[in-house]
C-alpha cells in the first residue's frame, strides 16, 4: 500500500526519492492510517511535495478529532488521486 503512494508522490512532485513508513494506528481511529514521508530532491520538487500533502481545514468548523482526521485523509487522497482523473480526461481531448 505505502509503496504505491510513495511512487505516486515521487512522480507527482518530481522528487528523486520518496519513502513512506506507516505509523501504528491510534486507538481512536481505525478508519485511516498515518504515514511518515521522507524525500530527497531539488528545492522545487520538495516544495511541490509539500503542496501536495498540505491540507487546510476551516478553523471555524467545530468537529471532533475523528471527523477532522477523516477530513484530512480525504483531502490528501483527493489531491493525490483525483488529479489523475482530470489529467487523463484532458489528455483524451
Amino acid at each position: 500500500m505505502s509503496s504505491g503512494i510513495a511512487d505516486k508522490l515521487r512522480v507527482r512532485s518530481g522528487c528523486k526519492y520518496v519513502t513512506t513508513r506507516e505509523m501504528p494506528p491510534s486507538r481512536q481511529d481505525n478508519d485511516t492510517f498515518r504515514m511518515i514521508v521522507s524525500a530527497c530532491g531539488t528545492i522545487e520538487s520538495l516544495q511541490k511535495l509539500r503542496k501536495l500533502l498540505l491540507v487546510r481545514l476551516n478553523p471555524n468548523v467545530s468537529i471532533n478529532c475523528r471527523e477532522k482526521a477523516l477530513m484530512l485523509a480525504a483531502q490528501v487522497y483527493e489531491q493525490l488521486f483525483d488529479q489523475d482523473k482530470t489529467s487523463l480526461s484532458n489528455s483524451d481531448l
